[in-house]
């Protein structure tokens, strides 16, 4: 969807997670141990190497740090569990910047 996105909004900055964020453990995801324990268990389960899905994920951490307070923020997401687990993950990263963020919800 991260593609699709970036054509329709040409110009803008698009910030996608990996896949997977429905399923396994998340918890402690934005320490070093729940990260490790989550990719370990990419791999077990899905063989999903989880060197890459980690430098996914850490690069989508990175921009998010990087928006300031002049940044309007678009989310956009369903109701499935993945999409849910990642707005509530950007809101969480987002909680200490007052920027504008708008919410696109599509069922």
């Amino acid at each position: 969807i991260a593609g699709s996105m970036a054509f329709a909004f040409k110009n803008q900055e698009i910030i996608a997670f990996p896949g997977f964020l429905g399923e396994g453990p998340i918890r402690g995801l934005l320490t070093e141990q729940g990260f490790k324990m989550r990719s370990t268990w990419l791999f077990e389960a899905f063989r999903i190497d989880g060197t890459a899905w980690g430098v996914h994920f850490t690069q989508a951490i990175k921009q998010l740090e990087a928006v300031t307070e002049q940044d309007p923020v678009l989310i956009w997401a369903s109701e499935n569990a993945a999409e849910q687990f990642g707005l509530r993950l950007v809101c969480n990263l987002l909680a200490s910047k007052d920027c504008p963020v708008y919410f696109f919800f599509f069922f």
